[in-house]
C-alpha cells in the first residue's frame, strides 16, 4: 500500500472527475482533497454574495458535511466547480433576506457589447497594473451590483464559461453574456467619471475595445 504521504501526493494530480467519483465511494482522503482545492476558493466567492464573514463560513463548512453525509447518494458530475458553486450560492441564497437578493438584469440589455474579451489576466500583465491602481480597481468593482460582481467573478476569476454562468443565475446564455459585458460597461463609465485616462484604457481593453 501507499504511505499516506505519498497517497496525498498522488491525489493531488488527479483531476476533479476522478477525485469525485473516489469521494462517492467513500474515499476520505478524496474528499479531503477536493476540500482543501475548493474551500478557500468557495469562501472567496461566497462573501461576493453574503457580506457577512461568519455566515459565508458556516455554509461552506456546512456543504462539506452534507457532502459527505450524503456521499453514498451523489451522482457524477461533469464539472465539480459547478457543483459545489451552485450548491454554495443556493444555500448562501437562503441566509439573504428579500431585498438583499441579486436583482434581475434585462436580458436585452448592452446586447451591442458582444465580442471577443481577453482574459482578466491578460489585462493585469498587458497594463501592467501597480497594487495602488489595482486596489482601485477592486473599489470601483465593489460598486458594481452584486449580481455582476458575481459574473465578473465567475467568468473571470474562475473562468466558468457563459453555459455554467447563465445555469448558476437560471437565465439564458444570451443574458449571461449581457449580464458581463454590461458590468464591464459600468467599469468603464465609472473610469470616465473618475476622469483617470489610463483606467478607461485598461477598462475599455479589458472589454474588447468597446466590441
Amino acid at each position: 500500500m501507499l504511505e499516506r504521504s505519498a497517497l496525498v501526493y498522488t491525489l493531488d494530480h488527479i483531476d476533479d472527475s476522478l477525485l469525485w467519483k473516489a469521494f462517492i465511494k467513500g474515499d476520505d482522503h478524496a474528499f479531503t482533497q477536493l476540500y482543501d482545492r475548493y474551500v478557500r476558493i468557495l469562501y472567496s466567492y461566497g462573501l461576493k454574495m453574503q457580506p457577512q464573514p461568519a455566515i459565508v463560513e458556516d455554509a461552506v463548512q456546512d456543504l462539506f458535511v452534507d457532502l459527505w453525509r450524503l456521499r453514498s447518494g451523489l451522482s457524477e458530475t461533469d464539472s465539480v466547480k459547478f457543483y459545489l458553486f451552485r450548491a454554495l450560492r443556493r444555500r448562501l441564497h437562503k441566509s439573504l433576506r428579500p431585498e438583499e437578493l441579486p436583482m434581475h438584469d434585462s436580458p436585452d440589455d448592452f446586447s451591442a457589447y458582444m465580442g471577443v474579451e481577453p482574459s482578466f489576466e491578460d489585462v493585469l500583465v498587458t497594463s501592467e497594473l501597480a497594487e495602488q491602481k489595482l486596489e482601485k480597481l477592486q473599489h470601483w468593482l465593489d460598486k458594481l451590483p452584486i449580481r455582476q460582481q458575481e459574473a465578473l467573478l465567475l467568468r473571470y476569476y474562475q473562468d466558468f464559461s457563459y453555459i455554467e454562468i447563465a445555469a448558476l443565475f437560471s437565465i439564458t446564455e444570451q443574458s449571461a453574456r449581457n449580464l458581463v459585458q454590461k458590468a464591464l460597461h459600468k467599469l468603464r463609465q465609472l473610469a470616465f467619471l473618475m476622469i483617470l485616462p489610463p483606467f478607461y484604457y485598461i477598462i475599455n481593453f479589458f472589454s474588447g475595445l468597446g466590441g
